[in-house]
């Protein structure tokens, strides 16, 4: 990652979006402090959660805490019945 063109932290400035960020403090891969958090402070609307004892490819959401604080940040930014949502098609 850190060999990578990719500007991460300049896209993440102009995301315009709640973001979710998730990172564990034993990822050997891309350390904390090199990844979400530093990312937390440079992204507008931001909710960052840590997990302990997951490596970078590990699955966060098999953590019971981590998919709980992943469930409740998509029911927030997408409720399951939008306001003036009447029961018809959602989606076109």
């Amino acid at each position: 990652l850190l060999r990578s063109p990719f500007d991460t932290y300049g896209r993440a400035t102009a995301l315009g979006v709640p973001v979710l960020v998730m990172h564990s403090r034993d990822d050997r891969t891309i350390p904390p402090e090199l990844g979400g958090r530093t990312l937390r402070h440079v992204i507008a609307e931001v909710q960052y959660e840590e997990a302990t004892g997951l490596d970078h490819n590990d699955w966060l959401l098999n953590d019971p805490r981590m998919r709980a604080t992943y469930l409740d940040f998509l029911e927030r930014q997408v409720p399951r019945d939008p306001p003036g949502w009447t029961g018809g098609p959602r989606f076109r």
